[in-house]
């Protein structure tokens, strides 16, 4: 059968990169409700505890709610759909919508195939609620959430967020408000800088820290990329219509107080150091034609395990090499972001 074709595939996306001191509050609501995950985090238990224990009783209570039913998931999405970057514009915002339309917006997205039934849900079908929590079974926090979106008045929702976020802020934001602030703004500075450089997919992978990065989607036309404290060193990840959202961990040299342009960033001094030596380079080389295991690379170096192993370690802490099924392989984005990254550090001075 012959055929003309007259769709239009789509090779690649558009990236936005944003962020406020709002997602930075939810996120941290979304931290301090879930204690399971802080003993993998820079700001680890001993920092969330020392936070909940300066709380009032009031917030403790709605933090309490918040973690029975993961409504830092419906303040994420809220703040995105709102488009606000003040407490204040976000709270006329929420006190605005009507209780079932609340509701609407409050439900995790999840797809375009799911909205007529989430519209249902809303209202009480208890048959589109529970085609809902089978297509989201296994999830960690949605099936929790739909079910209580499902049920609670949407008064009651709206009394909830506002209580959450007004005492979220008085109690823990506005004592680091500015700090916060410079801190994404730096970041946002830095990652704005090196955008124009790369194709939208090196530049996500880049920005993301990792060689996965996002490969395009039909259904998605936009990324975009939110830098966040809380979570460091995770990227959460976050779907809404048409779009991807990665709440990025911001860079090391962002959190530095002194706005010192000559200084490097610490992942390029890493890959340069790693790439300046002759082993590491004759590594590379024989990297870039095969995946190779430790005990391939000491016979093909002539060297013993444990020094090929330390420059092997080198080149995985500045993200050039990576483990693969069978042993060591360049990452996929290696070459690539370096010439780049330099360039970055170079305009800096042009500020």
């Amino acid at each position: 059968m012959k055929m003309i074709d007259t769709t239009f595939a789509r090779s690649t996306y558009e990236v936005t990169v944003d962020g406020s001191f709002l997602y930075e509050a939810a996120l941290g609501i979304a931290v301090i409700t879930y204690p399971e995950i802080h003993p993998s985090l820079e700001r680890d238990g001993r920092y969330w505890k020392k936070v909940k224990e300066g709380l009032s009783e009031e917030l403790k209570t709605e933090l309490a709610y918040a973690q029975e039913h993961n409504t830092w998931k419906v303040l994420l999405d809220l703040i995105a759909e709102s488009g606000c970057r003040k407490s204040d514009s976000f709270a006329a915002y929420v006190e605005e919508i009507g209780a079932d339309e609340l509701k609407e917006r409050a439900f995790p997205y999840l797809g375009v195939q799911w909205e007529e039934k989430t519209k249902r849900a809303v209202r009480g079908d208890d048959d589109a609620v529970q085609k809902l929590l089978n297509a989201v079974d296994g999830h960690l926090f949605f099936p929790g959430l739909i079910r209580y979106l499902a049920e609670v008045d949407g008064d009651e929702l709206r009394r909830h967020i506002l209580k959450l976020t007004e005492r979220w802020f008085r109690e823990v934001m506005d004592h680091t408000l500015d700090e916060t602030e410079q801190i994404l703004n730096r970041d946002l500075e830095a990652k704005r800088a090196m955008q124009d450089r790369l194709d939208p997919e090196a530049f996500v992978t880049w920005a993301l820290g990792g060689e996965d990065g996002y490969p395009p989607e039909p259904s998605v036309t936009n990324v975009l990329l939110v830098p966040q404290v809380s979570y460091r060193p995770w990227v959460i990840q976050a779907e809404r219509p048409g779009t991807k959202v990665f709440f990025y961990p911001v860079a090391d040299e962002s959190l530095l107080e002194a706005d010192d342009v000559y200084k490097p960033p610490m992942m390029l001094v890493q890959k340069y150091k790693a790439l300046g030596d002759e082993t590491r380079l004759r590594i590379v080389k024989h990297l870039s034609e095969s995946e190779l295991s430790l005990k391939e690379l000491t016979e093909l170096l002539g060297m013993g395990k444990t020094t090929v192993h330390h420059h092997l370690r080198m080149l995985r802490s500045a993200k050039i090499v990576r483990t693969g099924e069978k042993g060591y392989r360049l990452a996929d984005n290696f070459p690539g972001t370096e010439a780049g990254e330099l360039e970055g550090y170079l305009a800096w001075k042009e500020r």
